[in-house]
C-alpha cells in the first residue's frame, strides 16, 4: 500500500516515473507474506534511489530505505541511509546489529543503484555495480512484511520514523532463493521486466506504476 508516497514524472531512472518521499512520512509497504520471508538462504534486494537532500538535522540523519516490518525483532532487518553512506543492519531481539556498510555512496541529486545480496551465508553491498563491502552472516531473515520509506519500530513507538528523505526510489526488486550478483557487475540499463522465468519470488515495481509480487 501507499502511505503519503506519490508517483512522480519529475525525475525516474527508466519509464518516465518513480516513487516520489518527502520525508514527512511517506511509507510503501506490502502486507506480511512467506514470499518475503527470506530466511536463512540466498537473496537479492536491489533499487535505484535518488536522495535530494543528504541532511544529517533529524534522528541524527538515518532514513530507512528498506526495512521489515517490526524492525528490531531477532530476524528483522533495514538498509539505512546516513549522509552519503549506506548501513545494513539486522535486528537481535532488543537492539541491532551492523552486518556491513559503505560511507560513501551518495550524492544529492544523483540515481545509485543499490544492490544487497546473500550467497550461501556471504552478504555482499554494491554500489552502482561495484562491491562496496562484504560479511558473513546467514540470519534467519524473517520479517513480517517489508516497508520502503521508513523503520517501523520507530514509526511506531517513537513517532520520527527515520523517514526517507526527500528523494526518489525506482525499480525495486526483492528476490528470495537466489543471489543475483556475487562480484562486480554492470548496472541495469532499462527497467526490470514485470514477469521473468528464473527461480524464486519476486516484488517488483514497475515502470508503469504497478506493483508484481512474482512466483
Amino acid at each position: 500500500s501507499f502511505l503519503g508516497v506519490n508517483i512522480s514524472t519529475a525525475e525516474s531512472k527508466f519509464g518516465g516515473s518513480s516513487a516520489y518521499f518527502d520525508g514527512s512520512g511517506d511509507v510503501l509497504k506490502t502486507s506480511s507474506s512467506s514470499n518475503l520471508t527470506l530466511g536463512t538462504g540466498d537473496f537479492t534486494i536491489e533499487f535505484w534511489w535518488r536522495p535530494d537532500d543528504l541532511s544529517t538535522s533529524t534522528d541524527s540523519g538515518w532514513r530507512s530505505l528498506i526495512a521489515t516490518n517490526n524492525y528490531f525483532v531477532s530476524g528483522s532487518f533495514a538498509v539505512y541511509q546516513q549522509g552519503a553512506g549506506l548501513y545494513v543492519y539486522r535486528g537481535t531481539g532488543s537492539t541491532s546489529s551492523l552486518i556491513m556498510s559503505d560511507t560513501s555512496v551518495f550524492s544529492a541529486g544523483t540515481w545509485a543503484n543499490i544492490v544487497w545480496t546473500r550467497s550461501s551465508g556471504t552478504n555482499y553491498l554494491f554500489a552502482d555495480g561495484v562491491v562496496a563491502a562484504t560479511a558473513s552472516d546467514g540470519f534467519d531473515a524473517t520479517g513480517d512484511g517489508i516497508w520502503m520509506g521508513a523503520n517501523y519500530y520507530n514509526n511506531a513507538n517513537s513517532g520520527n520514523g527515520r523517514y526517507f528523505a526527500k528523494g526518489y526510489m525506482d525499480n525495486i526488486r526483492i528476490t528470495k532463493g537466489v543471489a543475483r550478483y556475487t562480484s562486480n557487475f554492470s548496472v541495469p540499463t532499462a527497467a526490470f521486466p514485470a514477469f521473468e522465468s528464473k527461480e524464486g519470488k519476486r516484488l517488483v515495481v514497475n515502470a508503469n506504476e504497478s506493483i508484481e509480487l512474482e512466483s
